[in-house]
């Protein structure tokens, strides 16, 4: 086989083993982290919340709302809401009834709240946070000009999560400090780097442990991808 013909299979096997290389290692640090939160659900404190340090911390307990957030559409309250309004297009001709649904709303936002263990409590700072959300509800409500879909996510006051980020010292109270009678004088964050996962607790478990082999087929279906690129391109070179 001419050198050329060798040298240009090597570049267009190298070209296109860039993407699946960056596939494996995206899936490969995904599934790390699914086994890191799956370890920190397993092992989450729920009581003790005064002996909680400064540092990596999985804590489960109740939310206590501070300035609760108010589904104008349901009335709920909580501490995470997140909703999106679709609006029925028609798409056949004039007359007809067939179309699709269009997203013409959504929204995402999220409050500070007390966890508390029953006796103690930390603050949590949702900014940043990954909220492995719980079950929703959807809904079809009438307006002028046609029906409208709305759908909404809460994580509602008086629930059972768990949290999992970093505490660190808060600093506008002091260590005896209280509020409305819990003491604290901890704040989950996420660093600033996204670092903060909140969800309710019931069937996270298994839907971490489902994501975290999903995420392993990915590494396998990449380097099962890799390996049959080598051996295609490969195989004229010792031919």
């Amino acid at each position: 086989m001419a050198v050329w013909v060798r040298v240009a299979l090597i570049v267009v096997l190298a070209v296109a083993m860039v993407p699946l290389l960056r596939l494996a290692r995206r899936s490969l640090l995904a599934a790390r982290r699914s086994l890191r939160l799956w370890r920190a659900v397993a092992h989450a404190r729920r009581s003790g919340f005064d002996d909680v340090r400064p540092g990596p911390v999985a804590l489960r307990g109740q939310v206590l709302a501070i300035e609760p957030l108010i589904s104008d559409e349901t009335g709920r309250r909580g501490v995470y809401l997140s909703y999106s309004v679709d609006r029925w297009a028609v798409s056949a001709p004039l007359g007809g009834t067939s179309g699709h649904w269009l997203r013409a709303e959504e929204k995402e936002e999220a409050a500070p709240f007390e966890l508390t263990d029953g006796s103690r409590s930390v603050l949590v700072d949702p900014r940043g946070a990954q909220v492995l959300r719980p079950g929703g509800v959807t809904l079809e409500l009438p307006q002028p000009g046609g029906v409208v879909r709305y759908s909404e996510t809460l994580i509602e006051d008086h629930s059972e999560v768990v949290v999992i980020g970093h505490a660190e010292a808060h600093g506008g109270f002091e260590p005896s400090a209280g509020y409305r009678g819990h003491g604290y004088r901890l704040t989950v964050t996420d660093r600033g780097r996204g670092d903060l996962t909140i969800a309710p607790p019931t069937g996270l478990g298994r839907a971490l442990a489902l994501q975290m082999l999903a995420r392993c087929g990915g590494v396998l279906l990449a380097g099962a991808a890799l390996y049959l690129l080598l051996s295609l391109a490969l195989r004229p070179l010792f031919h």
